[in-house]
């Protein structure tokens, strides 16, 4: 029998989590967004795998922040463009990064869940 969620590494311009679930039927079951709470928690439908661990929040929050700065809106707020990195030493930290942060995730829930990864 196959793995009945999908969990998908994926940076998306203007969210601020990496992760994205998909049930069997790639219905999605969350995506994209932290619940918002007075302590700043996890989507709650995550996995325990990945709810569980400081470090993956902290790694994964840092990524997204990094990705959506490497784009600029205009002033109307309804286009943006990419703008890149400051430079190839801060391009090959977020790289490093976001190698680091598949590791984990991968270390942690790749027996239980069929990972995509989409990470850039």
């Amino acid at each position: 029998m196959g793995k009945k969620i999908t969990l998908v590494l994926q940076t998306k311009y203007g969210s601020n989590s990496v992760f994205w679930l998909y049930n069997r039927d790639g219905d999605r079951i969350n995506g994209g967004r932290w619940v918002e709470s007075d302590n700043d928690c996890w989507d709650s439908k995550l996995p325990d795998e990945i709810i569980s661990s400081p470090e993956i929040k902290k790694l994964s929050t840092n990524i997204m922040k990094k990705y959506n700065s490497l784009f600029t809106l205009n002033e109307k707020g309804d286009k943006f463009k990419y703008i890149g990195f400051e430079n190839k030493q801060i391009e090959d930290k977020y790289r490093q990064k976001v190698a680091e942060l598949r590791e984990m995730v991968y270390k942690r829930c790749g027996d239980k869940y069929e990972i995509l990864d989409y990470l850039y």
